[in-house]
């Protein structure tokens, strides 16, 4: 080697750890712009490396809607691999037709509950119970499970856990009584019978399930139809039923239907109170002779859902067409939120590998859920994929113009 080969090499190798830095420089830049084009690839390479990348990267403001979500994920992770069983926190949340209600259980006891009206806007009315929950769980983190029948979409779209209404609800009825017979719930829009037998162990075990799916007659929407015919408020049925004294035959299969039949009352001038009353025979007689059929009402009868709740003479017309007996009557004792405990008690009974998060983490995963995503996925097919289909049918199937008949003399 000459002497001008010996002076390069001495002069590379003094630049040799220059250069291997500002390799890794320019790699971990390429590796970091690959990965933010890439949502699928870094949600999967949640590691300590990349997570000091990105959230240096985040302080420069660089794509921070998807470096938020991986830190967020990243922090996660974390929490869920040091996780020691510190925090027993379970937080269920039932969305229903009308209604929202959460649970939040401690070791299996429920600490705190609410219910509220939704008034068709699930996703704000769940982000209100959830912000309130901060005062009961503080920073702690817990499991979140939903149910009910406008939860599922929203379920997945948050990637938490979803319980069926059904199974949420024996869960929870099984955890405080040792024996039921019958259960009886009443919702905004809906109406169930969830029918028990014993097993061999002598441990009650749902075998079938009748609900009202097609029409809301007979439950809580029913009632505000009558109340609103009768020019009162919901909330005073149950003390105007109180002061009836007399039945009347109301169709109870339609508030249509109802309707005609309570104001034809009115102008023979029969009591409002004697109306409500007979409003409440009418879900009793809709509920019973149309979901039991084939089956026996055994009892014990567990009563649970918000009419049931909230219009106590409505649980006692029940108990009168069924003949029952006050030891043959089960009143939990929050009967409108035990699907939302029953959700909560599911994490451990079916989702054990449900993660953590902060309250503050979930307000989160809910704000960033759209109106579109809120709408439900379970669609029928589409006639015409676009305006040029329909048009070809059109021109293909021309509207008929049907004859016009004059008449005749004679």
């Amino acid at each position: 080697m000459n002497e001008f080969g010996i002076v390069a090499c001495c002069k590379v190798g003094k630049l040799a750890p220059y250069i291997v830095e500002k390799l890794k420089s320019i790699f971990k830049k390429i590796y970091l712009l690959y990965i933010e084009s890439n949502e699928e690839f870094y949600l999967k390479n949640i590691n300590y490396e990349n997570y000091i990348l990105l959230k240096r990267r985040n302080k420069k403001g660089d794509n921070p809607e998807m470096l938020e979500k991986f830190i967020e994920e990243y922090n996660l992770q974390e929490r869920n691999e040091k996780k020691t069983g510190g925090d027993n926190y379970k937080v269920g949340i039932d969305v229903g037709s009308t209604t929202t209600k959460i649970v939040v259980s401690e070791n299996d006891k429920f600490i705190y509950h609410k219910y509220i009206r939704h008034f068709a806007k699930q996703k704000e009315s769940i982000l209100t119970l959830l912000k309130e929950i901060r005062t009961v769980v503080g920073e702690h983190a817990v499991k979140l499970c939903m149910t009910g029948s406008g939860a599922r979409n929203l379920a997945k779209k948050v990637e938490v856990p979803f319980t069926q209404e059904v199974v949420a609800n024996s869960l929870a009825l099984k955890k405080e009584y040792h024996k039921i017979g019958t259960a009886i719930e009443l919702g905004g829009q809906d109406a169930k019978i969830i029918f028990f037998r014993d097993d061999d162990k002598g441990e009650s075990q749902v075998f079938d399930m009748r609900m009202n799916g097609s029409c809301a007659g007979g439950t809580g929407a029913f009632i505000d139809e009558v109340a609103t015919v009768l020019g009162v408020e919901a909330a005073d049925m149950n003390a105007l039923a109180e002061d009836g004294d007399s039945v009347y035959d109301i169709s109870g299969r339609c508030g249509v239907f109802a309707k005609t039949d309570i104001q034809a009352l009115l102008n023979q001038g029969v009591k409002k109170a004697d109306i409500a009353l007979s409003s409440y025979h009418a879900i009793a007689k809709q509920t019973i002779g149309g979901l039991s059929q084939g089956l026996d009402i055994n009892t014990p009868v567990a009563f649970e859902g918000g009419p049931l709740t909230f219009h106590p003479r409505l649980k006692d017309v029940f108990a009168e067409r069924l003949s029952l007996t006050p030891e043959d009557i089960i009143v939990p004792e929050h009967p409108e939120i035990m699907v939302a405990y029953g959700a909560a008690l599911s994490i451990d009974e079916i989702h054990k590998g449900a993660a953590f998060y902060t309250v503050d983490e979930l307000v989160r995963k809910f704000e960033r859920v759209t109106a579109e995503d809120e709408e439900s996925e379970e669609m029928g097919m589409l006639y015409f994929e676009n305006a040029a289909e329909l048009q070809d049918f059109k021109e293909k199937n021309p509207r008929l113009t049907p004859p016009v008949y004059a008449p005749r003399a004679g």
